[in-house]
């Protein structure tokens, strides 16, 4: 795996320390200094001693706090954006690989979220080339091929749905009927649908757009529906084979089968794995990427009957940062410590995830204990890559002494070894 250099914060430590020292004696607290570095932070910080009433939260309900989904400005005021690789980081898929359509052979527009708009669908993508940017997409036309494949009809697409992580396009055939139609499950890859980018600084460019579900029996235990996307650069051509963006980088086996899960009515930034509520928003991530592995791994925004459920979400936001070992995200430290294909273990504290339990004495080598915000509190001599992690930025989180659930801490983690 390719490391990347490390995130040094804006300023110097010793810098920043000192600034906070004297915000901290004119009474301005750690608020403060959260704004001298340019985050959004909670009202009250988090303290290894905020600690919850003494319920049983797989049975109880034990409220979660409220966060900020956005973790930096769009526009990365601490000029710590990697514009190298504004997908990786190990969102959206795993650190070194591409979601990205591409012109010609180089990756260019990395797709994040679809929107149901008043005038249409429209997918929001980062630009590759700056990764702060974000450019639009608009489904300009779709078509519906006959069931032998031979044959297409123009359509108008009017919905994307991804209700439990099941995805679903509504639409209407044009000039035959107004009676709408949908399109899901096996029927999916007879849609396809043409994506016009508006990038400000390249030629209007063209990308056709269809997707089909993996069958369910070869998902492992627990995984949420999986779905292959592909594409084609230009207009459509029935002899034109089509491109799978999650499939791999030169220098890894290619997996024609590399699909995408379906993450409904949130976005995830891929440059901070901050989420935000979005309704009526689709958002699609490859399969090895944290999006899609925390949805595997149980945390799932909605529960077993497909209800919101506000305490998932947050852990969900939680993971997103703990499958990436982003120890270090609220302190703009975008940088993720560890290294594809290292395993490790995790419990929640309402018992929700697929190991099922709140049980921390089950974990003797407590890593972290996590929240959307990254993690909260950390025991370095059990980092699960300890040769990874940067020393000068361990000070600024407390070791998680005593080892207990805390306010904001929900989610924790262990190496497997």
């Amino acid at each position: 795996m390719r490391v990347r250099p490390g995130v040094s914060p804006k300023r110097p430590l010793w810098a920043v320390g000192l600034h906070c020292a004297l915000l901290l004696l004119l009474a301005s607290g750690a608020s403060g200094c959260c704004k001298y570095m340019g985050l959004s932070c909670p009202s009250r910080g988090p303290s290894k001693d905020d600690t919850l009433p003494h319920k049983d939260c797989a049975r109880e309900n034990c409220e979660t706090p409220p966060y900020e989904g956005r973790l930096v400005s769009d526009d990365c005021p601490s000029g710590q954006c990697d514009p190298e690789s504004p997908n990786g980081l190990g969102i959206y898929n795993l650190e070194g690989h591409s979601h990205c359509l591409a012109i010609s052979t180089k990756d260019r527009y990395c797709p994040e979220t679809f929107l149901n708009t008043a005038d249409g669908i429209a997918l929001r993508l980062r630009d590759a080339n700056v990764g702060a940017q974000v450019i639009m997409a608009d489904v300009v036309d779709a078509r519906l091929l006959d069931e032998a494949m031979s044959a297409s009809e123009p359509v108008k697409v009017l919905e994307i749905q991804g209700g439990t992580g099941q995805l679903r396009f509504k639409g209407v055939h044009v000039g035959r009927s107004t009676e709408p139609f949908a399109i899901e499950g096996g029927a999916l890859p007879r849609l396809i649908l043409a994506l016009s980018v508006k990038d400000p600084y390249e030629e209007p460019r063209r990308y056709q757009v269809r997707f089909r579900p993996l069958p369910h029996a070869s998902m492992p235990r627990g995984a949420v529906p999986k779905y292959v996307m592909e594409y084609q650069e230009g207009e459509w051509r029935p002899s034109m084979s089509w491109v799978n963006p999650c499939s791999g980088v030169t220098d890894v086996p290619a997996r024609p089968d590399a699909s995408m899960a379906v993450l409904p009515d949130f976005a995830v930034d891929s440059l901070t794995a901050g989420v935000s509520h979005q309704p009526r928003s689709v958002t699609l991530a490859c399969d090895k990427g944290a999006i899609a592995t925390c949805l595997d791994w149980g945390y799932t925004p909605w529960d077993k009957h497909g209800r919101p459920d506000a305490n998932r979400a947050y852990l969900y936001a939680s993971c997103l940062q703990a499958k990436r070992a982003a120890y270090f995200v609220r302190f703009n430290n975008l940088k993720s410590y560890t290294a594809n294909n290292t395993l490790i273990r995790r419990r929640d504290e309402f018992a929700v995830g697929l190991e099922q339990s709140s049980n921390l004495e089950t974990l003797p080598r407590l890593e972290a204990l996590w929240s959307p915000r990254g993690a909260e509190c950390i025991i370095p001599e059990n980092f699960r890559r300890p040769e990874l992690v940067d020393p000068r930025w361990v000070g600024l989180l407390p070791r998680c002494e005593p080892v207990h659930w805390t306010q904001w801490g929900k989610l924790a983690t262990a190496p497997a070894r």
